[in-house]
């Protein structure tokens, strides 16, 4: 169960640890202590982050460096930067949001089988709670597509996406990332494994130069040999434009982390902690790289954040990784993704949860909600409706399924699991996969997409490898029509 403390700075400043709220008006965006934010859209209603509600009648919303631009223009998925204020009784109101895709680029290479694909240099992991748009999964995606994409650093420099747009053909590119391998003489560095050559660029702002280390972002072309000839470059903080002592919150994955030092990054952004730092749903020996947070506090004169809580959220990459096409992993921790299609059988509005394929789904603040089927922009918990079809993007830990992404869909007959295998009967061709009891007696068995016999299937099949079963749901079983076992690289 969720537990909150509120207690210190943190309570007289921030509020709305304990939740958002609704609008005050134009009058109240004048008014109330400032914030910024910098996270991920998890749904509309004027615009929620991280499952925070911000008032947005008066706010000026710009994209990719440019003013003009509607609400309307935002996804869920998006990673943007809110601008605003807090108010007495809680709520919140943006006077700004602004959003940057983290790579707009073409896709050299797809490795379906680890739920990755690469572009401008940079790998990118497609996990349970991606986003997409255009296509429906990483599956529809093929080298030579140029996609838009938004999403986290993670410590080993490849990009967890939260979106994935496929975008029309387009000549100028852009990256962001860490310089590395810099040579001030042939001025080029690498971003990742692109290369990029500076030497004719606008540095902005004037006088700036890169330095191994540094966050950028690059525009430029490719050349015929690869090159990315920028044409602009500029550093990349998220809270650069944030003004000091401003109560600040940033999520995003750990990374760089020093332990003895109580510091690390999120993105571009310095964190510290110290003694007086609030956890939730987590200790400060849960501090490692990779894991996804949110730390809130204030923002200091050298643009670094002094965290008063630090909040864990479920899915982080420590925990396995789902792909957008029903991928699912896990490791030491106990904790795997998963994904799902399936009909909401019940729904329990005071646990926040509902039932799919006999086992209880719950939603968390963080859970990203996406209508395909009635493009219902505000949709979210509230608008789920027993019968409906939904895609599920899970987390299971310690038995119990999160969903970081609920998508509601067009009906299907087929409904399917993706997990990690929990245990195996191979006399019955039984097993049980994220808590779903599956029938494989009339199955047709593939391993790493090749056809098999059922004794071969089973007989490579262990507990914990991952396993994708679709068919019908009937009286608490899953009767697959097809079984799929992946054994990734």
């Amino acid at each position: 169960m969720k537990k909150i403390l509120c207690v210190g700075v943190l309570a007289s400043l921030l509020l709305t640890a304990c939740g958002g709220g609704s609008s005050n008006g134009s009058a109240a965006a004048a008014s109330g202590t400032p914030v910024a934010s910098y996270g991920t859209i998890t749904g509309f209603g004027s615009v929620i982050i991280d499952g925070v509600r911000y008032e947005t009648s008066q706010a000026q919303f710009s994209i990719d460096g440019k003013s003009g631009h509607s609400q309307g223009e935002l996804s869920v998925g998006q990673r943007v930067l809110v601008k605003g204020r807090v108010h007495d009784d809680g709520s919140r109101s943006a006077d700004e949001v602004s959003y940057e895709a983290e790579l707009h680029g073409r896709i050299t290479a797809i490795d379906p089988g680890n739920n990755q694909l690469s572009a401008l240099g940079q790998t990118i992991v497609v996990d349970a709670a991606t986003v997409f748009d255009g296509v429906s999964g990483l599956s529809e995606l093929a080298v030579g597509d140029f996609i838009e994409l938004s999403g986290s650093r993670a410590d080993d420099g490849s990009i967890v996406a939260s979106y994935i747009q496929k975008e029309a053909v387009r000549s100028e590119l852009e990256v962001k990332g860490l310089v590395a391998s810099l040579d001030m003489v042939a001025k080029t560095f690498l971003v990742g494994t692109q290369l990029v050559d500076y030497s004719t660029a606008l540095l902005s702002p004037v006088g700036y130069l890169p330095a191994d280390g540094a966050y950028v972002e690059v525009a430029g072309a490719l050349n015929s040999g690869g090159v990315l000839v920028a044409a602009r470059i500029s550093p990349e903080d998220h809270l650069s434009t944030v003004a000091s002592g401003t109560l600040a919150e940033v999520e995003g994955l750990i990374s760089e982390l020093v332990a003895g030092a109580g510091s690390f990054k999120i993105g571009a952004t310095a964190v510290s902690v110290s003694g007086s730092t609030v956890y939730e749903d987590g200790t400060a020996s849960d501090l490692v790289d990779g894991a996804r947070v949110e730390a809130k506090g204030q923002l200091q004169t050298d643009g670094s954040l002094a965290a008063s809580k630090i909040e864990f959220k479920p899915g982080s990459r420590r925990q396995g990784r789902a792909g957008g096409d029903a991928g699912a992993g896990g490791n030491a921790s106990g904790a795997v993704q998963a994904q799902a299609q399936a009909v909401i059988t019940a729904i329990d509005s005071a646990t926040r949860s509902f039932q799919v394929l006999g086992v209880t789904v719950f939603v968390a603040d963080s859970t990203v909600y996406r209508d395909s089927r009635d493009r219902l922009k505000t949709f979210n918990f509230a608008n789920l409706s027993v019968n409906d079809f939904v895609e599920l993007g899970l987390v299971q830990s310690d038995g119990v399924l999160t969903a970081l992404r609920v998508e509601r869909r067009g009906s299907d007959n087929r409904q399917l699991i993706k997990a990690a295998v929990g245990s195996v009967d191979p006399a019955n061709r039984a097993l049980v996969i994220a808590g779903v009891a599956v029938n494989g007696s009339g199955a047709v068995y593939r391993f790493n997409d090749l056809a098999v016999s059922a004794d071969t299937f089973f007989a490579r099949l262990a507990s914990g490898d991952k396993v994708k079963a679709s068919g019908s749901y009937s009286l608490g079983v899953l009767m697959a029509s097809e079984l799929e076992l992946e054994i990734q690289s």
